[in-house]
């Protein structure tokens, strides 16, 4: 479950950093699925995703949905930002326009589903 693992960093990354989150979306049906406990996963798995729920009960963290692919541009564009463009290019105040125009429009077509 490498997207278990990635999350488990970001909601300990997020803590760390005294930030808080009221709502989280990932396109990973099984592992919304796992986390709201609908789903049984192996005993390494159920570790990782009970420091989950234990994680994002201490951010606050209300409301986790699923999401299609489709609604998660955002993330998928800032992957592939990172990737391809290289360490040499960060920004510090306006991220990418691109980033901007993939938010707005997912912001209008609200893609999400409660699982």
């Amino acid at each position: 479950m490498i997207e278990a693992l990635a999350l488990r960093f970001g909601t300990s990354s997020t803590l760390d950093h005294g930030l808080q989150i009221a709502m989280l979306e990932s396109d990973s049906r099984n592992l919304v699925r796992a986390i709201r406990k609908t789903l049984e996963v192996d005993v390494f798995s159920t570790m990782i995703i009970d420091d989950i729920a234990d994680l994002l009960s201490n951010l606050g963290v209300q409301e986790f949905s699923f999401v299609g692919r489709e609604a998660n541009r955002v993330a998928h564009f800032l992957f592939h930002f990172g990737t391809f463009v290289g360490s040499e290019n960060f920004w510090d105040i306006d991220p990418p326009i691109d980033c901007i125009r993939l938010l707005e429009e997912d912001v209008r077509h609200e893609h999400f589903d409660h699982v």
